[in-house]
């Protein structure tokens, strides 16, 4: 297949009930030397991780409500020109564009995840639109253009209540 030199590597921390199940699952699957695990990264070796990928996946579950607010990380890996996939019902939403820098999908769907991951892997003129277009997210996202935005609001609206 095209994708065996592929990596997964899954930066975080965690040793419970999940990692235990994924841990039997990669076995089962003979994926021990494609699926990595990392945790207590520096910053330099995320770095080195967000320029060596080929694309950022993140699927957060929403569990009775409990759920990441704003998708930092999909912003971090926009940074670096990462096409990217994240989860409805996620942060996600207001950290990418579903669309024009990746794809948003269903959490619990992993066929159509595996499916958004071949499309960007397989079609190097979208995948280069992504790339381009995280970065220019990414850029929009810069506080110093963030805090002229807010400025321009509170003018407006001093200026509407005098």
């Amino acid at each position: 297949s095209k994708y065996l030199d592929l990596k997964y590597i899954i930066i975080g921390s965690g040793r419970g009930q999940y990692y235990r199940k994924l841990l039997g699952l990669i076995k089962e699957l003979n994926l021990i030397d494609k699926v990595i695990f990392k945790e207590n990264v520096s910053d330099q070796e995320l770095v080195s991780f967000y320029k060596n990928a080929e694309l950022f996946i993140l699927l957060p579950q929403n569990v009775d409500y409990d759920i990441e607010g704003f998708g930092l990380v999909f912003v971090e890996a926009a940074a670096f020109g990462l096409p990217l996939i994240g989860a409805l019902e996620s942060g996600a939403i207001d950290a990418m564009l579903d669309g024009q820098n990746g794809f948003l999908v269903s959490p619990q769907d992993t066929k159509q995840a595996t499916q958004k991951m071949m499309l960007i892997l397989d079609d190097v003129q979208l995948k280069n639109s992504f790339k381009n277009k995280s970065v220019e997210f990414a850029k929009s996202l810069d506080w110093s253009i963030i805090i002229k935005k807010y400025t321009k609001i509170y003018e407006l609206l001093f200026k509407s209540s005098v």
